[in-house]
């Protein structure tokens, strides 16, 4: 996962540094170290199979890491497939240290290459 945060993206294609999972819906899990508050995620990710795979993205949020609570679930993300596209999922301002992002796909699976905390000072 720490490639997730390491602030380098992938290259466009198959044989790169993307973070994979094939036919899988991941649950992710991000600590930010302290309560922060935040008003977009972004996620770069990859279509493979389909523009639309990336179907949902259902967010949770949690001051401690043990309650979550659903903030929202995000729909509709379509890219150019075999090209790294931007994801925003606009928050307005959450105040949390833990996110837990779980994507659904339709189609082949996903190819993330990073993940943004932006955070409202």
């Amino acid at each position: 996962m720490n490639r997730l945060i390491d602030g380098k993206l992938p290259e466009d294609g198959w044989r790169s540094t993307w973070t994979v999972w094939m036919k899988k819906n991941p649950t992710i899990d991000f600590d930010l170290g302290a309560e922060k508050r935040i008003g977009v995620i972004r996620i770069y990710f990859q279509p493979w199979d389909r523009a639309d795979e990336l179907m949902e993205i259902k967010l949770e949020v949690s001051r401690d890491g043990e309650k979550f609570i659903v903030f929202n679930e995000y729909v509709d993300f379509t890219a150019n497939k075999e090209r790294g596209a931007w994801a925003e999922v606009d928050l307005r301002a959450v105040k949390a240290r833990y996110f837990r992002i779980t994507p659904k796909y339709r189609g082949w699976g996903h190819q993330w290459g990073e993940v943004e905390f932006w955070q409202i000072q």
